[in-house]
């Protein structure tokens, strides 16, 4: 887990231009396509998903989602890294 300067809202806004519409299990949301030295990953923010652990083995935006990460924001989870 990586710890964020900044809060994923302002990240989000600050990437308005490349956030991507997407439902996952039902819930409509938006989400990023991210990189970092781990791998290619989907960031979503992560009061939008309840269940983050069930995305593992889906399809989502065409990438099949292979492991899940979290990013913290003041000691809290902020982001949910779906790696593909």
């Amino acid at each position: 887990m990586n710890k964020l300067d900044i809060c994923p809202q302002e990240l989000f806004h600050q990437n308005s231009s490349k956030l991507i519409d997407v439902c996952i299990n039902g819930i409509n949301t938006k989400v990023l396509e991210l990189n970092d030295n781990h791998g290619n990953y989907l960031a979503i923010i992560a009061d939008d998903l309840k269940n983050p652990h069930g995305i593992c083995g889906q399809f989502i935006l065409d990438h099949w989602i292979n492991e899940i990460d979290y990013d913290l924001y003041q000691d809290n989870v902020a982001i949910i890294k779906a790696y593909y």
